[in-house]
């Protein structure tokens, strides 16, 4: 056996380890969660990840703001209902959240009420999707960088 597949294997023993929660009653957002065969090892995956994101957040905040801030139509929404500094703070505690491997009914609803903040002051889908998928780039760049997701 090689040295690389040892340590595949140690890390992924330890990712298998991690306690998470996936506990749904709504048969519609179940069904959805069927639809991308979201699994408890996707959500042990993603938890076992939550530690490089909480050292990361301030950046992972920055990046995703410093791009939206360029977009005129956000900026002038950010700036008629709130401000960037506060803006930052409450993504940083959203996306910590997303990565606590947890998804049920509470997880669910607080981010139906945001998804209605959105709405309400008409933040369009394809912004939120636009500026997430950012997020995710600036996290996979995190990630490759960082000793402990890298294959050696």
């Amino acid at each position: 056996m090689s040295k690389h597949h040892v340590k595949s294997q140690s890390v992924l023993d330890e990712i298998k380890k991690q306690p998470v929660v996936l506990s749904i009653t709504d048969e519609k957002i179940l069904k959805q969660i069927q639809l991308v065969s979201l699994s408890i090892f996707d959500l042990q995956l993603i938890k076992a990840v939550q530690p490089l994101v909480k050292k990361n957040i301030n950046l992972l905040a920055k990046g995703f703001y410093e791009r939206v801030d360029k977009m005129t139509d956000l900026h002038l929404i950010i700036n008629k209902y709130s401000s960037i500094e506060k803006l930052k703070k409450k993504l940083g505690t959203h996306i910590i959240e997303l990565f606590d491997g947890i998804i049920d009914n509470a997880f669910l609803q607080k981010r139906l009420r945001v998804a209605k903040v959105h709405f309400r002051i008409g933040l369009k889908p394809s912004f939120y999707m636009g500026a997430f998928q950012n997020l995710v780039n600036h996290l996979t760049q995190i990630m490759f960088r960082n000793e402990r997701f890298r294959a050696s």
